[in-house]
């Protein structure tokens, strides 16, 4: 088992994710919407849908509703996306890409010095959930410290889980 050499500060992290989830927004909003079917966003603040990872619904006008877990991630050049076993070693509570019950996964890329989304891909969460279920073993396990306890995952190519992509979008400087 690998260890992350940072140390993860929960506060600091919420901050972070607060601040880049909203910026999904506009790739969720353009892709997932057709030219007579708009997509409206939904923010999420039910505590209990929250904890089966929904973040956010994308309404259409037609009634569709699809539901989404947002992530983000600070390193920006990396090929990997990390899907996470255990939040937190204490309570032993299974980490989101175990428990999620989103129909899609927005993985966002960030760059934290211009505060800006950099790499969007969004996957099929639950056939991904299903495959990280049965596939994890073969990738290796990190543990990262936090504040008086650890999270456990692992960093997962992104391009062994391309039969999930829906799309990505890369944007330049």
């Amino acid at each position: 088992m690998g260890n992350y050499k940072m140390i993860f500060d929960f506060n600091k992290e919420k901050k972070f994710e607060e601040e880049f989830n909203c910026q999904h927004y506009p790739f969720l909003i353009k892709y997932f919407s057709r030219p007579y079917s708009k997509v409206n966003i939904e923010e999420v603040t039910d505590l209990i849908q929250q904890m089966k990872g929904i973040d956010i619904k994308l309404h259409s006008l037609n009634g569709g509703v699809l539901t989404v877990e947002l992530k983000n991630d600070k390193h920006i050049f990396s090929s990997n996306i990390f899907l996470e076993d255990m939040s937190n070693s204490v309570t032993k509570s299974p980490g989101w890409t175990l428990k999620c019950e989103s129909d899609v996964l927005s993985y966002g890329f960030c760059n934290p010095e211009t505060k800006k989304i950099k790499k969007v891909f969004v996957y099929e969460m639950q056939p991904l959930r299903r495959w990280y279920l049965e596939k994890r073993k073969e990738y290796q396990l990190y543990r990262i410290p936090n504040d008086g306890y650890f999270t456990y995952g692992r960093p997962v190519p992104r391009i062994d889980i391309e039969q999930f992509l829906i799309f990505k979008v890369e944007l330049k400087d």
